[in-house]
């Protein structure tokens, strides 16, 4: 969408211009920014969507189109760039030099070439973040103050052209992992916010865990499950305000390969046995002697993370506990406990 202030002015440069015959400065505006412009992260954006059917269309900042996408990076990362392209509304121009100050983000752009070879269009300059990304996991917002310093070679006094943003960005632990390996922002909202300025793994799947039994939003049922086999049918768990151990196990696994913590598994114990005092996601009241058929909780390095339930004495959603520790002694009143092999869902949709 073209500035309505910039035509106003280019109008009455050109009034000027005609009347006088003096040589018009060129106005210059920022035209789009792609963040996510290329596979992998060494230098780029993580290739993230909105939700199972929805991607992100890249430039993700392309204000014709009235488009501001949510973007992603690792945390701790230097030199990301960005592929930016200009317009000039009274050219033509052959070459000029950009820089971006930052405000709420990690580092500004730093200075660069801008070549449009005669064309309205410039091509699209590779620029550089000066700067790290913040250490830790959040979702954050970024502006950028942009400006011109030089043109055809001439400098000139640094010159506004445009503001771009406020830009929301996560920052993830590390990769995202399959079957999040394309994490969705409806995930990444979540768990950007339950586990902000969290740096280790364990920490993040402990606030994950935490989060999603306080604030998810679910009342537990157990007579359905929004899994089957090893797939987790996420979007109608999202849709739906029921859950039960599977999903939730589903949710601390999938959550957390979304913010790119590997080997998360879960892992089932057949009953059926019956429980010590409880307090189900979503529930106010304890519950005591519930037979369970089954129950299933998320498993990472070699600790119950279980986002379905309280346990009483200490009252405590568990996280970081060993099974035959407190866990299973705070949980299991009496009957059958199977513990099966740990595994994972492979599939989110």
């Amino acid at each position: 969408m073209i500035n309505k202030n910039i035509i106003l002015i280019t109008m009455i440069l050109l009034l000027i211009g005609s009347i006088s015959g003096a040589d018009l400065p060129p106005i210059i505006d920022l035209y789009y920014i792609k963040f996510n412009y290329t596979s992998g992260t060494t230098n780029d954006a993580i290739d993230i969507r909105i939700n199972n059917s929805t991607d992100i269309s890249v430039p993700e900042w392309y204000p014709s189109y009235s488009r501001n996408e949510k973007i992603a990076y690792k945390k701790s990362q230097s030199n990301r760039k960005i592929k930016a392209k200009f317009y000039v509304y009274n050219g033509p121009i052959n070459n000029m030099k950009v820089y971006a100050n930052h405000s709420g983000g990690w580092g500004n752009i730093n200075e660069g070439t801008v070549t449009f070879n005669g064309s309205a269009y410039s091509s699209e300059a590779l620029l550089t973040f000066s700067g790290t990304t913040p250490s830790s996991v959040g979702k954050r917002y970024l502006a950028l103050i942009w400006y011109i310093t030089e043109i055809d070679g001439e400098p000139i006094a640094d010159t506004y052209i445009h503001d771009s943003g406020f830009h929301a960005y996560y920052t993830l632990l590390d990769d995202p992992v399959s079957p999040m390996q394309e994490p969705w922002t409806q995930v990444l909202d979540y768990t950007c916010s339950w586990a902000s300025g969290q740096t280790t793994n364990s920490g993040t799947i402990k606030k994950i865990t935490e989060g999603a039994y306080n604030n998810i939003g679910k009342t537990y049922y157990g007579g359905d499950s929004h899994t089957y086999a090893q797939n987790f049918y996420l979007t109608n768990f999202f849709s739906e305000n029921y859950a039960d151990c599977q999903d939730m196990s589903a949710v601390v696994q999938t959550f957390s390969n979304a913010v790119g913590i590997s080997n998360v598994k879960v892992r089932r114990v057949l009953g059926p046995f019956y429980t010590q005092y409880i307090l189900p996601i979503g529930t106010s009241n304890w519950l005591y002697s519930i037979e369970w058929g089954i129950h299933q909780f998320s498993y990472y390095n070699n600790k119950v993370y279980d986002a379905v339930l309280k346990l009483w004495d200490p009252i405590r959603i568990p996280t970081a506990e060993g099974i035959y520790n407190n866990y299973y002694y705070d949980l299991f009143l009496s009957g059958t406990w199977n513990l099966l092999t740990p595994t994972a869902y492979t599939n989110v949709y």
